[in-house]
């Protein structure tokens, strides 16, 4: 009667503890950057700051760990304890990407990170130097046939280094490929003369093609920037299947749990729909949000991982 007893008592709580909330977070949670401060990424870590204090009670510590065409972060997140006090924003090159074209990894963020969310949606301009006698896409591919011409990226891997090769790749053209690294001392060659071209996000170049110092060629995206309304896509131009559209990802630890993966799912969501926060921190970035599901953001990545998957192949793209 007593075991039976015990039982009984074991049936009726055991639901109660398994019901339980997870604590979380249950002290300051680590956002990882894995490019320098001062991009797309951190800016908009450092905009959820105060959200996240405010809602969670705990502090969101942002940590700027470059390196390896974000890798370096990115695996800090990946190989971290699944708790969710570690987590990641990055361009979704780090996903999409590098797993295709890094010939020295061992890790994979495909394999190892979990999407939590899509973020926000950019795109990037093709510019030349205004000593290059080319206005449009024709023009310019032209003159990158006569081999006169090279282009500055980010560094290998880089969100333009990408476009860059995908749109030479359309055209049938070749310019020589000077890595930095980062954006910064790209525009600073640029604006300079010292390079000819390059793909950089619009708000840091539009007063300067306002000023004649550099053109504006094309958009790399499908859509135009708000921007800069009057410059083409590159498909517009002749190229209709360039579509070279990137994201800002939030991410985590491959086997975070369930209920803390859609609670921060839906705090990403709820900061980004913030109409205050869209025009201080997104507009000037030329930045749409987009937002989602943990389901959305993993079935989103998949098709543009199976694009590029396909592109770097046809272009040959490998680096260490």
């Amino acid at each position: 009667m007593q075991i039976r007893l015990f039982i009984l008592i074991c049936a009726f709580f055991s639901p109660i503890v398994v019901a339980q909330p997870i604590a979380y977070p249950d002290r300051s949670v680590r956002i990882v950057i894995p490019f320098p401060a001062g991009g797309p990424p951190d800016i908009l870590a450092r905009a959820m700051v105060e959200p996240f204090r405010e809602k969670f009670r705990q502090a969101l510590v942002i940590d700027n760990r470059p390196g390896a065409s974000g890798n370096v972060g990115s695996e800090i997140v990946a190989r971290a304890a699944p708790d969710g006090h570690h987590l990641l924003i990055t361009p979704d090159t780090v996903i999409t990407v590098n797993p295709h074209v890094m010939t020295k990894s061992g890790f994979n963020a495909t394999r190892d990170l979990l999407p939590l969310t899509l973020l926000t949606r950019i795109s990037q301009m093709l510019l030349c130097h205004s000593s290059v006698p080319a206005k449009n896409v024709r023009e310019l591919v032209a003159l990158a046939g006569t081999g006169s011409l090279n282009y500055a990226s980010g560094g290998a891997g880089a969100p333009n280094h990408l476009a860059m090769e995908l749109f030479l790749f359309h055209a049938g053209a070749k310019m020589r490929h000077i890595p930095y690294k980062g954006a910064a001392p790209v525009l600073q060659d640029l604006l300079a003369g010292h390079v000819h071209c390059a793909f950089l996000g619009t708000p840091a170049v539009i007063a300067h093609i306002k000023s004649g110092r550099i053109n504006a060629i094309a958009i790399s995206s499908a859509i135009r920037s708000p921007m800069a309304p009057n410059v083409p896509t590159v498909a517009e131009t002749g190229f209709k299947d360039y579509d070279v559209t990137f994201y800002q990802v939030l991410a985590a630890p491959r086997s975070l749990a369930e209920p803390v993966k859609w609670s921060l799912a839906a705090f990403a969501n709820e900061v980004l729909a913030n109409p205050e926060l869209q025009e201080r921190v997104l507009t000037p970035m030329d930045h749409a949000r987009v937002g989602g599901s943990p389901t959305d953001a993993a079935n989103t990545l998949a098709e543009i991982s199976a694009k590029w998957e396909k592109a770097v192949k046809r272009i040959g793209l490998t680096f260490e």
